[in-house]
């Protein structure tokens, strides 16, 4: 049931075809979990807050740094400062800013194999906000474990992407993405440490694919609509060859697994040229039948313990 307060806050969603206050009540009695408060959290965090998610468990160890406040709004919305703050303590103090409806859970811990099933809890969803690669495999794997849609979304440059893995409607991260391959984006990481520490960064980019995401997710918790299943999006802004030439980009596509190239590939998109011309690049996405996580074949002894055990440093330059 909505107090008067409720209804009238959310009196503009109950007029959109397929939603009404049922639907509304969907929202209200679901919970999400971000992996992340900072560039790409901030746009997911606070849409979800707007729209009136029931319950959103967010986790970020990180504090907020005066460099974060070119693309982490969520940190600067008040006259209060954030510098020196916990982001997810920031972030609660935001959400209930913009709609005290919305209950807020925080984990200030790095995420690791042994506590993500746990931080997840009974969330419907994951949304995938971290710079850390390693993460994102870990996300991947809880999701396949629990069943739920891992969304994927980001920035490189200028540029930007979004993508849902649900296995086995959909691939999952394992089957697009290469851990092995890792392990040498460590070694490159230390030279180019050397060189440039700072990860190029705005905010424009971000907002589209979380904007573009955000709406998949109410596709897929609603079910209203098409979810975007077995798709991968790339919004090539850039709009030139440059696009090969940014961090973001050269960094995005050193991980993809031989599968994901050659699927592209087949589709008449090659990763290592990056633009033909086209602003978005929809690519048709399948589950590779050999990958180690969610393919059903020989599955446990695929899977490659090592993964979990290794602690990577570089990060995907998009936050």
């Amino acid at each position: 049931m909505f107090t008067e307060l409720e209804k009238t806050r959310y009196a503009r969603q109950f007029i959109l075809d397929q939603w009404g206050e049922e639907t509304q009540e969907k929202l209200k009695n679901t919970t999400v979990f971000v992996a992340g408060a900072g560039g790409s959290g901030s746009p997911i965090i606070t849409q979800l807050a707007l729209l009136g998610v029931g319950k959103i468990r967010i986790c970020d160890f990180d504090t907020v740094d005066l460099s974060n406040l070119n693309r982490q709004f969520l940190h600067c919305v008040s006259e209060e400062s954030r510098l020196g703050q916990q982001k997810a303590v920031s972030a609660k103090k935001t959400v209930h800013y913009i709609n005290p409806h919305v209950e807020v859970e925080i984990f200030q811990e790095k995420i690791t194999a042994d506590n993500i099933d746990e931080i997840v809890g009974d969330a419907a969803i994951i949304m995938d906000s971290v710079d850390k690669i390693e993460t994102k495999f870990v996300l991947s794997k809880c999701a396949i474990r629990k069943n739920i849609p891992h969304l994927f979304y980001g920035m490189m440059d200028i540029n930007s992407f979004a993508c849902i893995f649900y296995s086995p409607k959909t691939p999952c991260f394992h089957c697009l993405y290469d851990f092995n391959k890792v392990k040498e984006m460590l070694e490159l990481s230390k030279v180019s440490q050397k060189e440039d520490t700072k990860t190029p960064v705005c905010c424009p980019p971000v907002f589209l694919s979380a904007g573009f995401i955000m709406t998949e997710l109410v596709k897929i918790l609603l079910g209203i609509g098409e979810p975007a299943y077995n798709k991968f999006y790339l919004f090539l802004q850039k709009g030139n060859q440059r696009v090969i030439e940014s961090n973001g980009y050269m960094g995005m596509r050193f991980w993809n697994s031989e599968f994901f190239d050659e699927i592209s590939l087949n589709q008449g998109f090659d990763w290592n040229k990056g633009w033909r011309g086209n602003l978005v690049e929809e690519l048709e996405i399948k589950p590779n039948p050999n990958c180690a996580c969610c393919s059903s074949i020989d599955s446990e002894e695929k899977e490659n313990d090592e993964e979990e055990d290794v602690t990577v440093n570089i990060v995907f330059k998009q936050f």
